[in-house]
């Protein structure tokens, strides 16, 4: 049963929010239900959330700090304003429904931040790491074999295009292994590598004296590791 004078209920339930006073101005919280109530402002009844959201916890601190900060009209009430006939369950609908869009474009935007830029996504992980605590060493399953032939002194290049065989980025290093691995050279060698999008590698033969030259190319991020085996020749020995 209910004390609420019969004319004054509405729909089986309460039609006049006059009874319902907020408690004591030190506990700023009114509900829980994540929509209707956040913080007390003194005002009789409970709190809508208005186009000036922010999160719950932001606008609760915020409101033990400056009772104003919270005050203004919510977008439910300038529906309600400037649609006089409008029934008050849906504007608070179009409310909800607005501030989801809103939240939608920002993690988006966050989102198009991330994948633009892998250094974002990656900084906080790897912002102490200068580099990988351990030797390079050459993997036990080489891919494949490249073969340079150049002459002393001279320069023969082969390309290679990789991606991160994993979700997002991960930082990555490239670099050679062998007794006349100083023949080599690479670029890049050190950087993150994509899920989505190619990474360019150049791999460089610069011999220094006649013969052959084999060495190894590896690859690696911290989950995965790619070898090569490469051989140049500055023309007088066969492959």
């Amino acid at each position: 049963s209910t004390k609420m004078d019969k004319d004054k209920i509405h729909q089986y339930g309460p039609g006049d929010f006059a009874q319902y006073v907020d408690p004591h101005p030190s506990d700023y919280f009114d509900g829980g239900d994540s929509e209707m109530g956040l913080s007390g402002d003194g005002n009789i009844g409970l709190r809508k959330i208005g186009r000036d959201v922010s999160p719950h916890m932001a606008r609760t601190l915020t409101a033990k700090i400056d009772q104003a900060a919270v005050a203004g009209m919510s977008y439910t009430d300038e529906l309600l304003q400037e649609n006089p006939g409008m029934d008050v369950v849906r504007a608070q609908q179009l409310e909800n429904w607005a501030t989801q869009q809103e939240i939608v474009a920002a993690n988006r935007y966050i989102y198009d931040i991330r994948h633009s830029s892998p250094e974002y996504e990656c900084a906080d992980i790897y912002e102490d790491e200068a580099a990988f605590s351990y030797p390079v060493e050459a993997g036990d399953d080489v891919v494949g074999i490249i073969t340079l032939r150049a002459a002393i002194n001279g320069v023969a290049a082969h390309d290679i295009m990789l991606n991160n065989p994993y979700m997002g980025y991960a930082k990555f290093r490239a670099a050679f292994v062998g007794d006349v691995s100083n023949e080599w050279s690479v670029t890049a060698s050190d950087g993150f590598l994509k899920q989505n999008e190619a990474t360019h590698f150049t791999v460089r033969y610069n011999p220094h004296s006649p013969g052959i030259s084999n060495s190894y190319l590896v690859i690696e991020t911290e989950d995965f590791k790619t070898t090569w085996k490469v051989v140049g020749s500055t023309g007088e020995y066969e492959f």
